[in-house]
């Protein structure tokens, strides 16, 4: 890891067992610098990791999968980060990554909704039909890779792990 700020964190769940950040980051760790946790919330912790980190990458949603929600040391630490202006990359479901923690439910935008939000939003639903995912507009280099694309349909959860 290098001592400069350009350290992805890049914090993951294993999403029902499909592990989808890790594919991500095996895909990509030679390329970048990027401190990498899976169901383990301790680069969210480390606040000289967060001093360093010029992305904070989440795929991840708080308290699934049997693994509990990053904890209020976390919190002050990504508070801290996000609060200097630092760049976050939410994949998947990872709008809800801090659903529990008041302040970031307002700032990601249009959010992942689960049962009991604390806001009374309705529960998000998988859209199954075609859309198109589009790359936001900024300054990172990790978004030069990133393309728009076309789907057909969103996943399928009563696939995953099943027969």
């Amino acid at each position: 890891m290098s001592d400069g700020s350009n350290t992805i964190v890049f914090a993951a769940d294993n999403h029902y067992d499909t592990h989808g950040g890790a594919a991500l980051y095996e895909q990509i760790r030679g390329a970048y610098d990027i401190a990498f946790f899976e169901d383990d919330w301790s680069g969210l912790v480390d606040a000289d990791l967060m001093g360093r980190c010029g992305l904070l990458m989440l795929n991840m949603i708080a308290g699934i999968c049997g693994v509990e929600p990053p904890g209020p040391e976390a919190e002050k630490q990504v508070r801290a980060y996000v609060e200097r202006g630092g760049s976050l990359l939410l994949l998947h479901g990872a709008s809800a990554a801090f659903w529990h923690w008041d302040w970031w439910r307002p700032i990601v935008g249009h959010r992942w909704v689960r049962g009991e939000d604390p806001d009374g939003a309705p529960e998000s639903m998988h859209p199954v039909r075609p859309y198109r995912v589009t790359v936001a507009k900024c300054r990172h280099p990790l978004r030069s890779c990133l393309r728009d694309m076309d789907l057909p349909e969103d996943e399928d959860y009563d696939t995953v792990g099943g027969d």
